[in-house]
């Protein structure tokens, strides 16, 4: 987003105009992942406020982000297996690529 920007802003005042409007339209879709994620780990979505600490807030907030998810399972069998049938799925190698 900030290349974004910058590349609007060489525009003098619509590139200013279009910058805000595109900060705006992502602010929502932003605001909805980072609560989604605060969920996944069992934390409120008010917990992004922690973000508007200075400094320390974003280092906070991205500690959060980086936990595994309350109901990831221990191993990854669950998702290497077809529901129905419960048999393995083929997985592919870089010795599958080569000629």
């Amino acid at each position: 987003m900030f290349v974004v920007s910058f590349v609007l802003n060489i525009i003098p005042g619509v590139g200013q105009i279009l910058s805000a409007i595109l900060a705006l339209a992502t602010l929502v879709p932003s605001l909805a992942l980072g609560a989604r994620r605060m969920h996944d780990i069992n934390k409120s979505g008010w917990f992004m406020l922690v973000c508007l600490i200075p400094i320390v807030g974003g280092l906070i907030f991205l500690y959060f982000a980086a936990q595994p998810s309350a109901d990831a399972p221990a191993n990854n069998e669950q998702h290497n297996t077809f529901p129905e049938t419960n048999k393995k799925i083929p997985t592919l190698t870089s010795r599958d690529f080569c000629l």
